[in-house]
C-alpha cells in the first residue's frame, strides 16, 4: 500500500466515521461470505493467520480492535 492509498482510506475514515478494523473484517464475511463462516471462530482464525502471513505480526498481537491501517503503517 502505497502512501497516497493510506492517505485516501484514513480520509474515507475520517469522513464517514469509519473505523476499518479486523473486527469489521470479519463482521463482513460473517455476513457477506460462505467459507468458514459457518463457523464464526474458523473465520476469525483465518482472518488472523491471513494477516500474519501478510503483515508478520504474531495472531497474540492482534485482535478484533485491531486498524488495518496499524497493520502497515508505512504503506
Amino acid at each position: 500500500m502505497g502512501l497516497d492509498l493510506v492517505e485516501y482510506v484514513m480520509a474515507i475514515e475520517a469522513e464517514f466515521e469509519l473505523l476499518l478494523t479486523l473486527g469489521d473484517v470479519h463482521a463482513y464475511v460473517q455476513a457477506h461470505f460462505g467459507r468458514n463462516t459457518n463457523d464464526p471462530v474458523a473465520s476469525w482464525a483465518l482472518i488472523l493467520a491471513l494477516a500474519e502471513d501478510q503483515f508478520g505480526v504474531s495472531a497474540s498481537e492482534l485482535s478484533p480492535q485491531t486498524r488495518l491501517l496499524e497493520l502497515a503503517p508505512d504503506g
